[in-house]
Order: structure tokens, then C-alpha cells, then sequence
């Protein structure tokens, strides 16, 4: 049975069936810092506004996770080349992992996930993340902090997988302001993935304008699965060459970097 409640400051008081209840002005979000059914944590399950659900809820499954905001780290995609000690599945291990509660209160929650031996067996390099989600009036932001604790380079690329609920008939009627974009990306289960402007203006029937704001993330991914009633608008890096300067993030011995996207909606009138 899963327990909710609102933010409390202790991280014992957490089991792998809570979830945390955040809220601020007319925007509620919902987290599981760990989930026991089907796996993993970190997971924004819900995200409301005024009542009306923003991101798709995660709580129909259809063999994999859809829905909510789960965390893509340390990379976003499928890993396609050999790098020694580096063998992640797709989308790395961020989500399949319970996360600490490092402090929560009624606004806002901290998670952190450190490296351990698991991790090391597929990801050899030492870090530690933390992982802030914050409900603003009409918005939500999220901020992932990432801390290099070994003694060489770090290569990684991470992102967000955010759900946008939206009737499945009517995905051919959002608007997106990439250049390029045409609403068609959204009639197949192939993504379309768009070099990054700070600021992108997605207009959603049902919900109005979502404007998405990016901290540091390079490219923007749009992708469904026809007949179900979501969007995803991906701020993220791109996995599939960690060697490659523009599709990676490189974090050196003893720093810190710092990646987020604030989202606020602009109801319809």
C-alpha cells in the first residue's frame, strides 16, 4: 500500500512506498524517492496545476514505465560504442536505483544517490548526485547536481523524461517553437531530437502554453507511442558517443556540475 504524505526533513521516516506530496500556490507534484513496484526511484509520479494533470500520472504500466518525470542518469538514450568500464542500459541506472532523502520540506524535496558497488560494475567512476525537485506557483523545477570523486575525467550525459499528458487524437494540434518542428514527429515512436534554445514555448491542447526553460542541457527530444495519451518534451545530452565534446557532459576530478529546467504553464482561456 502506498503511504502519502507532505515533506518532512527526515530521511528514516522514508520507506520504498512513500510518497511525498509537495506543493506551492496552485502547483502539486508528487515524488517517490524509492519505489518498490515495479523498481527504482527519483520518480516525479505526478505534476498538477490547478488540478489539472501536466504530466501524464505513472499509474498505468505497459510492461515499462510511462508516465510522471523519471530522471535519465548518467545518460539519456542507448550507449552505442565500447568504453572500458562503461556498460549502461538505456537511459543508465538513475531510475532503477532508491535515492536518499537528503531534506524535504511542504515546496520541495533533495535526493541524493551516491556511487557504490553496483554502479561501479557498469559506470566506473565515482560520483555523487543530488536531485532537487521544487513546485513554484504554476511551475516545477528540477535541478541535478553531479560531483566528480574520482581522479579522472567524468563523461556522462543526462536528462529528464517529463510525460505531457495530452489526448492522443490531438497530438497533431501542439505546437512547438523549434525551428523545423512539425507536429508529425508525434504520429510515430521514432524521437526527433532538436539542438537546444534556453527557452521553448510548447503549446498542449487541454493543458495551454508550457514554456520549458534549460540549465545546461544541450538538446531537446520529442517522442511518443501512438494510441496513448502523452507527450515527452526531453531536455537531456545525447548517449550514444561519450567521447564525442557536443553530445557529453565532462565533469573533472573534485567539481560539480549543475543541470535543471524550471516549467511553468500558461492556462488555456
Amino acid at each position: 500500500m502506498t503511504k502519502r504524505q507532505s515533506g518532512v526533513p527526515k530521511s528514516e521516516q522514508f520507506t520504498d512506498s512513500t510518497e511525498i506530496v509537495l506543493e506551492s500556490g496552485n502547483s502539486r507534484a508528487v515524488v517517490k524517492p524509492a519505489d518498490d513496484e515495479p523498481r527504482g526511484g527519483a520518480l516525479v509520479t505526478e505534476w498538477k496545476v490547478g488540478g489539472n494533470d501536466i504530466y501524464f500520472p505513472d499509474t498505468q504500466r505497459y510492461g515499462s514505465r510511462r508516465g510522471g518525470c523519471p530522471i535519465l542518469f548518467p545518460i539519456a538514450g542507448k550507449f552505442e560504442r565500447e568504453l572500458p568500464g562503461v556498460e549502461l542500459p538505456q537511459h543508465g541506472f538513475g531510475r532503477d536505483l532508491p535515492w536518499a532523502v537528503e531534506q524535504s520540506d511542504e515546496r520541495g524535496i533533495v535526493l541524493a544517490l551516491e556511487s557504490n558497488e553496483k554502479t561501479a560494475a557498469i559506470y566506473r567512476y565515482p560520483f555523487r548526485a543530488r536531485y532537487s525537485v521544487t513546485t513554484i506557483d504554476s511551475g516545477l523545477i528540477q535541478r541535478l547536481e553531479v560531483e566528480n570523486r574520482g581522479t579522472e575525467p567524468m563523461p556522462l550525459a543526462p536528462g529528464f523524461h517529463p510525460y505531457f499528458r495530452v489526448e492522443d487524437a490531438r497530438k497533431r494540434d501542439i505546437e512547438i517553437d523549434f525551428e523545423d518542428y512539425s507536429s508529425g514527429v508525434f504520429s510515430h515512436d521514432q524521437s526527433e531530437t532538436y539542438d537546444s534554445q534556453e527557452v521553448v514555448h510548447a503549446h498542449i491542447p487541454g493543458t495551454g502554453t508550457v514554456q520549458l526553460v534549460s540549465e545546461g542541457f544541450p538538446f531537446w527530444t520529442l517522442w511518443t507511442e501512438p494510441g496513448r495519451d502523452f507527450v515527452c518534451i526531453e531536455p537531456r545530452f545525447r548517449a550514444k558517443d561519450l567521447d564525442d565534446p557536443k553530445e557529453r557532459l565532462t565533469i573533472e576530478p573534485g567539481e560539480t556540475a549543475v543541470l535543471g529546467t524550471q516549467t511553468r504553464v500558461i492556462p488555456e482561456t
